[in-house]
C-alpha cells in the first residue's frame, strides 16, 4: 500500500509524515494500487474493530490508457516503470504499448469493484466528478452521507463540500490537485487536443488486449462499442461541428454515438471545453486585452486570466512576444500574426493603428470585443521610475541606467522615455468605441467595491447574456484574487515566468511619494503638453476627459494631450489649456479620469484616516498560549489596513506584516504596530506610560489554561522544535514521565508573566482565550469580531470588518489549514500537537511537584480557568 504523504512544501499542509499502512495501520488509509483480494483482506482485518468504509474512483479503462500515455509522454513520473520510453514514443506506438502496460492497473480496479460490498465502499465515477459542477457536488454529498451518515452534522457536511469544491475543475484550478509543487512539475490533466490525437490510435491496440478492455468496460458499467464505430463517431462529431457533409458517417445517429466510448467527449456529452455542450462565447469572436507599461498591465492581464480559465480557454496569442501566462493551460506564447485563428489575444504595446486594423480583420468573422486599462500618465511615470530603479526588467530599454539615477534625474528622464507609451495609450483610447471596454487603474485599485464593479461591467460588456449569471458570479469570485484591497494572493502577486527579474510590480507609498516630489523638474515642454500639475481647474477638466459624456465635447482638445512635443509648441498648448479651463469651469463631472494627476488626489481618493496613524497597536502573546494563531490572525487585519512598518520586542516573533519592515526592535524604532512575544505586566505598564501623551495604545492578548501550556510546550519541544530555545534543552530525549514535570518548572516564569499581564490589561487590551478561538468556527468568528470592534470601533467601516473576518478565517483550524499558521517558517516541526500525544503527556501531570502544582492552580484561578 502506498504511503499517505504530503510534501512539506505543500502550502497549508506543513510537516506531515508519511507512513506505511502495514507497519502503522491507522484509521485513515490510502491505497493507490488496489490488487485483487485487497478488500477481502481489509474486511478480515477490520471485522473485529468496527469494520471499514471507503471510497473508490473508477474511470473508463480506455480513457485511462489515453490519459496515461499523454501524462507520461510529457515526462511525468520518469521513475515509474510504466513511463519508461514514453517520452520518445509517438501515439502510434505509445498507445498500444500503454494499453498493454495499464492492464495490470485496470485489472486491479475492476477486481476491487467486483469484490466491494455496497455497504462498505462508495464508487465515484471520474466522468461524473469532472463533467460538471453539479456532478462534482452531488458526488461529494453522496460520499459524505455514505461515509458518515448522521455521525457528523449537516453544518459539517456543508463546510466539507465548500472546502472540497476547490478541487472541482469546472470552477477553476485552485486546489491541491493543481499545485505544481506536489511531486511532479507535470500537470496531471491533459488538454483535449492532446487526448483527441491519442484516442485516434486506439484501433491499433492488439485485438486480444482490446477485447479484454471491452470486457472490463462492460463489468464497470461503461458503454462498449467497436473502436471503428467510436472512431467514426469522433469523425462524425468533428465534421458536423465543421458544417461538412457527414457522407460515409451520415448513417450514424446521435443516439448510436452517445456515450460510445472510450472518451468523455462523445457526440453529446462534453464540448471542447469538457464542461458543457453549450456554445462558448470564445467560439464566436476575437477577444483582446490591451495594456501599456505601468498602466496596470499585470492587474488587467491576470484578472482576465481567471475569466479565460473559467471559460476553459486552451489557446491564446500575444503581439510582438510581450506578455506572460495569458491562460493557465494550453498554448499562450504564440504570436498572433502567425496564428490569426486564435480568439484570445493580448497586446501590451498597441498603437493608434491596431484597433482599426483588428476591426477590418475580424469584420467578416464575428468581430471582436476587448478590454483596455488606463492610468494617470504622471502616475505611470512615477511607477515606472520606481519599478526600474529597483532593478526590474534590466533588458528593457526603458530601464537603462535607472538603477543608478536618483529621482532628481530619474523622474524627468523617465517622463521622456514614457511619453511614446502614454501617447499610444491615449490614441487607442480615442478609437476604442464601440468594441472595447475601458477600465481605469485607479478605480480597480482604489477599493474592493471599485474592483468588483469594474469586473462586473467587463463581464457584461464582453459576454452579455451569452454566459449565465451563475458564471459571472463565479468569475467575479475568482477574479477577486487580484484585488489588492483583499490581500495579495492572485497571479499578480506571484513571480511566474518573468524569469529575468524578481522585483514586484507594486511600489510602496513612501517610494512613490518621494518620486512624485520631483515631478516639477519634468521638462516644461512635456508638462505644457499634458503633464501640468499646478492649474486649479485641471482636476475638473481632466476628469471630464475620463467621462464618456464629456469626452466628445472635448474632442477638439485631445490632440494637445497626445504628448507630441514635435507637433505642438508649449505656447500653443498653453492656449489650449486656458481655453479648456474656461470650458471646464462649469463642469462638475467626478469620474476616475484619464489624466487625474493632481498629486494630492491619489491619497484623497482618499481613504478615511487610518486608525494605525492614531495610536499604538500591540499584539501580546506568550509561549504556547496561541502565539502563532493570534499573531497571524492580526497579520491579515493589519495587512488589510495597509500596515507597512512594525516592530517587535527583544527581536522575538516571526512575520506579523506581509509588506514593509517588521523585524526592527521596538526600543530603537517605536512603530505604531508592535508585537510582544513574552508579554508581562511590567511591559504593559511601561507601554501605558510611554504612549500616554501620544494617543495611547490598544492591544490584543491571548491566554490559555496554564497546565495546557505546559503539556503543549513539552510535546512541541519533545518533537525537536526550536532547539536554540533554552526551554527546549534535553526535551527531545525526555520521556513524558520526566519531561512533563521538568517542563512545568521551566514554563513557570512564562505563565507567571502572562498572568501578571492579564491582571493589568484593562482598559486598553482585549483578551482572547485560545480555547475559544480553536474550539469551533463560531468561537473563532466571535473572537475576531469582538477584536475588531474593540480595536477600531467605528473608525473602520462594517464592510472593512467583514473583509477582515473573511481574511482572518484562513487561520481557523476548524476550517482547514490554509493560513500563515500552517505554513512552514523557521523549522520543520508543526506548532500543533495531536490529541493522542497530548493525552499521553497529560497523564503525567500528577508527577509535577506539589508546591509547583499549587502555583499553577492559583494561576488557573486568576485567569478564570477551572482548577479541577
Amino acid at each position: 500500500m502506498d504511503s499517505l504523504s504530503t510534501s512539506p512544501e505543500t502550502p497549508g499542509r506543513p510537516s506531515q509524515r508519511s507512513q506505511n499502512c502495514p507497519e502503522h495501520p491507522s484509521q485513515l488509509r490510502f491505497q493507490n494500487h488496489g490488487h485483487a483480494g485487497y478488500l477481502t483482506e481489509l474486511r478480515a482485518e477490520t471485522a473485529a474493530k468496527g469494520g471499514f468504509k471507503g471510497v473508490m474512483t473508477i474511470r473508463d479503462p480506455l480513457e485511462m490508457v489515453v490519459s496515461s500515455y499523454c501524462y507520461h509522454h510529457r515526462g511525468a513520473e520518469p521513475s515509474n516503470s510504466i513511463a519508461q520510453g514514453m517520452v520518445e514514443m509517438g501515439p502510434k506506438e505509445g498507445i498500444p504499448e500503454m494499453a498493454r502496460r495499464m492492464l495490470r492497473t485496470v485489472r486491479g480496479m475492476v477486481a476491487n469493484f467486483q469484490e466491494r460490498k455496497e455497504s462498505e465502499m462508495y464508487v465515484s465515477h471520474f466522468e461524473r466528478m469532472t463533467g460538471s459542477s453539479p456532478g462534482f457536488n452531488q458526488t461529494v454529498q453522496e460520499m459524505l452521507d455514505f461515509l458518515f451518515g448522521d455521525e457528523v452534522s449537516d453544518d459539517f457536511k456543508r463546510r466539507a463540500l465548500d472546502a472540497a469544491v476547490h478541487e472541482d475543475l469546472n470552477r477553476g484550478e485552485l486546489g491541491y490537485s493543481f499545485d505544481a509543487k506536489q511531486g511532479t512539475k507535470v500537470n496531471h490533466t491533459s488538454d483535449d487536443r492532446e487526448l483527441d490525437a491519442a484516442r485516434s490510435y486506439l484501433p491499433l491496440v492488439d485485438q486480444e488486449v482490446l477485447e479484454e478492455y471491452k470486457e472490463i468496460q462492460k463489468a464497470l458499467g461503461y458503454a462498449v462499442g467497436s473502436p471503428a464505430l467510436k472512431t467514426k463517431c469522433l469523425l462524425r462529431v468533428a465534421l458536423l461541428a465543421a458544417s461538412v457533409a457527414a457522407s460515409p458517417w451520415e448513417g450514424l445517429t446521435e443516439a448510436q454515438c452517445d456515450g460510445q466510448g472510450l472518451f468523455q467527449t462523445s457526440a453529446r456529452g462534453r464540448s471542447k471545453s469538457g464542461r458543457s455542450p453549450t456554445s462558448s462565447p470564445l467560439d464566436k469572436r476575437v477577444y483582446v486585452t490591451l495594456a501599456w507599461h505601468k498602466a496596470g498591465t499585470q492587474l488587467m492581464r491576470n484578472t482576465m486570466r481567471w475569466i479565460w480559465d473559467l471559460l476553459d480557454a486552451r489557446e491564446a496569442c500575444r503581439y510582438d512576444g510581450y506578455g506572460v501566462d495569458l491562460i493557465s493551460h494550453g498554448f499562450w506564447e504564440q504570436d498572433c500574426p502567425e496564428h490569426p485563428d486564435v480568439k484570445i489575444r493580448f497586446n501590451n504595446h498597441a498603437n493608434q493603428t491596431f484597433l482599426p486594423a483588428l476591426r477590418a480583420d475580424t469584420a467578416s468573422s464575428g468581430g471582436f470585443k476587448g478590454v483596455m486599462t488606463l492610468r494617470d500618465p504622471l502616475e505611470m511615470v512615477i511607477s515606472s521610475y520606481c519599478y526600474h530603479h529597483r532593478g526590474a526588467e534590466p533588458k528593457n530599454p526603458i530601464s537603462v541606467g535607472m538603477v543608478e539615477l536618483g529621482p532628481k534625474e530619474g523622474v524627468p528622464e523617465m517622463a521622456k522615455r514614457m511619453a511614446p507609451i502614454i501617447r499610444d495609450m491615449f490614441e487607442v483610447f480615442q478609437v476604442a468605441k464601440p468594441e472595447v471596454y475601458v477600465s481605469h487603474f485607479e478605480r480597480m485599485t482604489g477599493s474592493s467595491s471599485g474592483f468588483n464593479q469594474t469586473v462586473k461591467e467587463i463581464l457584461d460588456f464582453l459576454f452579455g447574456d451569452e454566459v449565465s449569471d451563475h458564471f459571472k458570479r463565479r468569475a467575479l469570485d475568482a477574479a477577486a484574487h487580484e484585488d489588492l484591497n483583499r490581500g495579495e494572493d492572485g497571479f499578480s502577486f506571484s513571480f511566474h515566468s518573468e524569469a529575468d527579474n524578481q522585483v514586484n510590480h507594486t511600489s510602496d507609498d513612501q517610494e512613490l511619494n518621494e518620486a512624485r516630489s520631483y515631478l516639477s523638474l519634468v521638462d516644461q515642454e512635456l508638462t505644457a503638453l499634458g503633464f501640468a500639475v499646478d492649474r486649479p481647474w485641471r482636476k475638473c477638466c481632466l476628469e471630464a476627459l475620463g467621462s464618456i459624456n464629456e469626452y466628445e465635447k472635448l474632442s477638439w482638445l485631445l490632440p494637445a494631450l497626445a504628448l507630441s512635443a514635435v507637433t505642438f509648441t508649449a505656447a500653443a498648448a498653453e492656449q489650449l489649456w486656458q481655453a479648456a479651463g474656461e470650458f471646464c469651469k462649469d463642469q462638475h463631472q467626478h469620474g476616475p479620469g484619464l489624466f487625474q494627476t493632481s498629486l494630492a488626489r491619489r491619497h484623497a481618493r482618499s481613504k478615511p484616516e487610518n486608525p494605525l496613524d492614531k495610536r499604538v497597536y500591540v499584539t501580546c502573546t506568550s509561549h504556547k498560549a496561541g502565539s502563532q494563531l493570534l499573531r497571524n490572525t492580526m497579520r491579515w487585519i493589519l495587512d488589510l489596513l495597509g500596515a507597512r512598518e512594525g516592530c517587535r520586542y527583544d527581536h522575538m516573533g516571526q512575520e506579523f506584516l506581509t509588506h514593509g519592515v517588521w523585524d526592527q526592535e521596538c526600543s530603537e524604532h517605536p512603530a505604531n504596530v508592535r508585537f510582544h512575544n513574552h508579554i508581562s505586566g511590567k511591559a504593559l505598564l511601561e507601554l501605558r506610560a510611554e504612549t500616554a501623551q501620544t494617543g495611547g495604545f490598544r492591544g490584543v492578548m491571548t491566554i490559555r489554561n496554564p497546565l495546557e501550556m505546559v503539556i503543549s510546550s513539552y510535546c512541541y519541544h519533545h518533537r525537536g522544535a526550536e532547539p536554540w530555545n533554552s526551554i527546549s534543552d534535553g526535551m527531545a530525549s525526555m520521556h513524558p514521565k520526566d519531561g512533563v514535570p521538568e517542563m512545568a518548572r521551566r514554563m513557570l516564569p512564562v505563565v507567571y508573566n502572562m498572568v501578571q499581564a492579564y491582571q493589568v490589561t484593562k482598559p486598553e487590551v482585549y483578551v482572547s482565550r485560545f480555547e475559544r478561538m480553536t474550539g469551533s468556527s463560531t468561537g473563532f468568528n466571535q473572537t475576531v469580531q469582538e477584536m475588531l470592534d474593540f480595536l477600531f470601533g467605528n473608525e473602520v467601516s462594517d464592510n472593512f470588518k467583514r473583509r477582515a473576518l473573511d481574511a482572518a478565517v484562513h487561520e481557523d483550524l476548524n476550517r482547514g489549514e490554509f493560513g500563515y499558521s500552517f505554513t512552514d517558517h523557521t523549522n520543520d516541526v508543526n506548532h500543533t500537537s495531536d490529541e493522542q500525544e497530548m493525552d499521553e503527556a497529560r497523564s503525567y501531570l500528577s508527577l509535577v511537584d506539589k508546591d509547583l502544582m499549587a502555583h499553577y492552580k492559583e494561576m488557573q484561578k486568576a485567569l478564570g480557568y477551572s482548577t479541577e
